[in-house]
Formats: structure tokens, C-alpha cells, sequence
């Protein structure tokens, strides 16, 4: 082969990508010592990209990583190769691998003075590192729009609505949304991420505060809106049940008794949702019914239910309407569906 051709270099690169998929670290150092001895003088950043990933691919200590990302830094010094944009996100992906928060710091000021003026399109790049990192992300926001004032577009909400569903972060979900709205971007259109990164902590108390941030803002949540809030309370629910059910089973009399405390509490919080829906308005139907049946067909279930609803029907409260309307649709619901026996016994009472 001729020295130092591209030829060269995009064998050697293909070479690297494959001890980044066998996690060889020291296959990767034996093919840079191949590099040297063959003189391949015309190295590039993807080069030194795969070479990154290669060299950090069997990491297991964050202490590690920096002195292997410190020792392809001194590699690129000494052939003359600056640290192209690229290969610093590369350097910010790994330092948020492993919460290497000072390190990402100081990648970010590398990047600006690589940059010189950041833009939007490295704004996405550096975000698409934070899907698990909080702090990181925080830090890119204030080093970029802080800072240099660039602006974020559509896909940069997107990826930090994304990041904060994959965290279940709500809180910075809904901070999110806010900042949309400060750079003129609508806000309406992505509610429902912010009620799914709820879902994604198993959160229903956080996801009804949603729903009341959604109203403070003078907006009206739609149906699909609260039937994924029901949803996030049903699965609440089912798995205190679930809990209970395991506890019975495996531990003493004790435990028990606080397990059934537990799942009553998601039972508990599930109708209070209920009420409330129903008192602002919500209108019960067969989407609904599907979503409770299992429930509602459970006497264990539902016979406490049926006499809190009564007992709030009868009292002069703010809610007792809905109580009325809520348990009068339960009845309707559990005779349309052919109650039969102690159950209809149980309804009828």
C-alpha cells in the first residue's frame, strides 16, 4: 500500500469499529500501534472517533474512562489532529454515561471555543446525550441558551420532552413546556408528554397535578388527557392490589394488615379521581367502562366503593352530585352486564 492513503485510514477505521463491537479495548491500542508503525500520516476525527469508542467500550470506572479519553486526546496532539465538534459530543456522550458532570463542563467550553458561535444544531447534539442526566442537561441549557443565546427549535423541546419522559421527570417535563412557551412555540400540542413521563414514574398524583397546571393556564384538558390520568391511577391501583395479594401470601398477619392499608389507598385515591373528574364534567362512557370493569366486578372492590359513593351522595358537600351521578352509572353499568346472585344482592342494597 502506498503510506498514508485514505485507503489506509478507512481500513484502520473499520478495523476499530470492530473491537467497539467486541468491547477489546487492547485490540484497539494494537491497531493504533499498526497506525504508527505504517506511518498513516492522514488521520482524521473519524479516525479518532472510532478510535474513542473503541478504547472506552469495556470501561467499567469513570476514573478509567478519563485516562483513556485523556490518552486519544495526547494521540491526536502528537499527530497534529484538533478535536473536531463530533468527537467532544462523543467525549460529552461518555462523561454522561458514566454522571461525570466537571468533565461535561469543560467539554462544553471546549466545544465553544472549537465552534467559536454554538448553534442550534449543536445544541440537539449535546441534548441527545441527556436522556438519563438531569444535571447535564440543565448545565447545556444554561451554557447555550444562557449564554450564547441560541435559540432552540422544535426538535430541541422535542428531545428534552423525550428526555424527561425517559426519566419520568414531570417537574422537568412541565418546566419544559414553559420554556416553549417563553421562545413562542405552542404549548397545547404536547401536554400529553408531560402526563406521560408521569406514567413513566408511576406517579398519579403528580399526573392530577398536570392536569391542574393545564387548567391554571386557561387551557381545557382534553378527554384523552384524563383518560390517561385514569389509566396512570389504574395501574396504581392494580399494583397496591397486587402488592397486598403477595403480601397475604408470603407474609405474617402484621405485614398484612399494612399491605391492605396500601392497596385500600389506591383504591381510595383511584374514586377520588373519579369524583372529581365527573364533578368538573367528565363524561362516563364505554372508554371508561373498559378501563374499570375489572374493578367494578370485583365485590372486594367495589362494595366499598358503593357505600362511600352513597355516603357522599347524602351529604350537603360540593361533590355530592357527582358522587350521585358516579355510583348511579356503577349500578347501571353492573345490572347492564347481568349482575347476578349475592352480587346483585350486594348492588341492590
Amino acid at each position: 500500500m502506498t503510506k498514508g492513503t485514505r485507503g489506509d485510514v478507512a481500513m484502520y477505521t473499520v478495523m476499530l469499529r470492530i473491537c467497539e463491537k467486541a468491547k477489546d479495548s487492547e485490540a484497539a491500542v494494537r491497531v493504533w500501534e499498526r497506525v504508527r508503525a505504517a506511518e498513516v500520516r492522514r488521520l482524521d476525527e473519524i479516525f479518532f472517533s472510532a478510535f474513542l469508542k473503541a478504547v472506552t467500550s469495556d470501561c467499567a470506572k469513570g476514573e478509567d474512562l478519563l485516562k483513556r479519553i485523556d490518552g486519544t486526546l495526547g494521540m491526536m496532539k502528537e499527530v497534529k489532529v484538533a478535536p473536531s465538534k463530533g468527537f467532544l459530543a462523543e467525549v460529552l456522550r461518555l462523561c454522561n454515561d458514566f454522571n461525570l458532570v466537571d468533565t461535561m463542563k469543560e467539554v462544553v467550553q471546549a466545544l465553544e471555543a472549537v465552534d467559536g458561535s454554538q448553534t442550534t444544531f449543536t445544541l440537539n447534539a449535546l441534548l441527545r446525550t441527556c436522556a438519563t442526566n438531569r444535571e447535564s442537561e440543565q448545565i447545556i441549557l444554561a451554557k447555550l441558551i444562557g449564554d450564547n443565546k441560541v435559540i432552540p427549535d422544535g426538535l430541541s423541546f422535542g428531545l428534552l420532552l423525550g428526555n424527561s419522559m425517559k426519566r419520568g421527570d414531570s417537574e422537568r417535563a412541565w418546566e419544559v413546556v414553559e420554556l416553549m412557551e417563553q421562545f413562542g412555540h405552542p404549548i397545547e400540542p404536547v401536554y400529553h408528554k408531560v402526563i406521560l413521563a408521569s406514567a413513566t414514574a408511576k406517579d398519579p398524583d403528580g399526573a392530577k397535578a398536570i392536569l391542574a397546571k393545564i387548567k391554571a393556564r386557561g387551557h381545557t384538558p382534553t378527554r384523552s388527557h384524563e383518560l390517561m390520568v385514569m389509566d396512570i391511577f389504574i395501574e396504581h391501583a392494580k399494583e397496591t392490589r397486587q402488592s397486598q395479594q403477595q403480601q397475604q401470601q408470603q407474609q405474617h398477619q402484621q405485614q398484612k394488615r399494612e399491605s391492605a392499608s396500601e392497596a385500600a389507598d389506591g383504591m381510595d385515591k383511584l374514586l377520588g379521581l373519579l369524583i372529581e373528574m365527573v364533578d368538573g364534567g367528565f363524561q362516563l362512557g364505554d372508554a371508561v367502562w373498559k378501563r374499570l370493569q375489572p374493578f367494578l366486578t370485583d365485590p372486594a372492590v367495589v362494595n366499598p366503593w358503593i357505600s362511600k359513593l352513597r355516603r357522599l351522595a347524602k351529604q350537603n358537600q360540593n361533590q355530592s352530585k357527582a358522587a350521585g351521578t358516579l355510583l348511579g352509572w356503577i349500578t347501571y353499568r353492573r345490572r347492564a352486564m347481568g349482575t347476578t346472585g349475592s352480587q346483585a344482592q350486594e348492588v341492590a342494597t
